[in-house]
C-alpha cells in the first residue's frame, strides 16, 4: 500500500472519530430533527441518522476498498 493510501486511510479514519464525538457531545453536525420519543430517549442517534451513518459508514468503507485495491 502506498504512503498516499495510508495517509487518506488516516484522515478518513480521524474523520469519523471527529464526527462520533461531536455527536457523543450533542453538537449537530447538520440539521436533523430530534426524536422526543421515549423510544428513542436512550438511544445514541434516532433511527434515521443510524441509517443514514450505516450507509455512510458502508460507502466509506467500499470506496477505501476500490481505492486500496487499485
Amino acid at each position: 500500500m502506498t504512503l498516499e493510501k495510508q495517509i487518506l486511510i488516516i484522515i478518513a479514519v480521524c474523520t469519523m472519530h471527529n464526527f462520533i464525538r461531536l455527536q457523543q457531545n450533542g453538537i449537530q453536525i447538520s440539521p436533523r430533527l430530534l426524536s422526543t420519543e421515549a423510544e428513542h430517549a436512550g438511544s445514541f442517534l434516532d433511527v434515521d441518522a443510524k441509517k443514514f451513518m450505516n450507509q455512510f459508514r458502508d460507502q466509506l468503507a467500499n470506496d477505501i476498498w476500490e481505492y486500496c485495491s487499485t
